[in-house]
């Protein structure tokens, strides 16, 4: 998915959460710290969807960022199910009040 032009600030780290909940199902007693984050890297074109440039519209990010969680999920349940449930529904729900 390409940019849309909008406003918005694109600044956000979200993306490599669903990987981290999934290592936590696996073995909750691990602690979040670099140490468990270093091997990760979090490759995405630019200006696509996951990682937009200006100006593109990134307000609603979050439920893409929650989607992906349910993809991440979604695969390492069927890499290792005896370990890790099904993944979520993968639907959202969010409600944005602008005052």
């Amino acid at each position: 998915s390409l940019n849309v032009p909008s406003g918005g600030d694109p600044r956000h780290t979200m993306l490599l959460v669903g990987v981290y909940y999934v290592l936590y199902t696996l073995n909750p007693k691990l602690l979040l710290n670099t140490g468990l984050t270093r091997p990760f890297t979090c490759i995405t074109p630019q200006g696509s969807v996951l990682n937009p440039v200006h100006p593109a519209a990134v307000g609603m990010r979050s439920l893409t960022c929650a989607r992906l969680r349910s993809v991440i999920f979604g695969a390492f349940s069927q890499a290792v199910p005896e370990r890790l449930p099904a993944a979520p529904a993968g639907n959202n729900c969010i409600v944005n009040v602008m005052t």
